[in-house]
């Protein structure tokens, strides 16, 4: 298969578009229905946290994440034998926002990434923003992305 610059997805755009529409059925935002009564002692939390810590959960944090938790996480994998700081560990807000910053890292634009067949629409229009080609590597439900390819 041959390396392709991404095109817009006008089904994509007009599936999120749709989202007015009450004879679909939204499943791509992965949120839980916030109305459960199993949230309650959740919303309680976190309703505390924001009343004694506002400033901390108003705040911007450093770029990298709470340090706290860099270090915590540092110590964690040395457990495991990797030895790493809290300077060399960045926190993100996700997958998406991780694998952005790692992408950005080592590609620049024209060069050619693979990705698994159906990919998540979000991954390809980062990837289209970067100015990177992609191949497409076809996936089963069962056996999964396809190595033959």
């Amino acid at each position: 298969q041959r390396p392709v610059e991404i095109t817009q997805w006008d089904q994509v755009l007009d599936m999120l578009e749709a989202h007015s529409d009450s004879s679909i059925v939204p499943l791509s935002k992965s949120t839980p229905d916030v109305e459960t009564p199993s949230l309650k002692p959740l919303w309680r939390e976190l309703s505390r946290v924001v009343q004694h810590n506002l400033q901390t959960v108003l705040g911007y944090d450093l770029l990298a994440g709470q340090r706290v938790l860099r270090e915590q996480i540092a110590r964690l994998m040395l457990d495991s034998g990797s030895v790493v700081t809290a300077d060399d560990i960045i926190i993100t807000s996700g997958c998406h926002n991780s694998m952005s910053l790692a992408l950005m890292a080592v590609c620049k634009p024209g060069d050619i990434v693979a990705v698994e067949s159906p990919c998540y629409y979000g991954s390809m229009q980062m990837l289209r923003g970067m100015g990177v080609k992609v191949i497409e590597i076809p996936t089963d439900p069962e056996t999964g992305i396809s190595v033959e390819a």
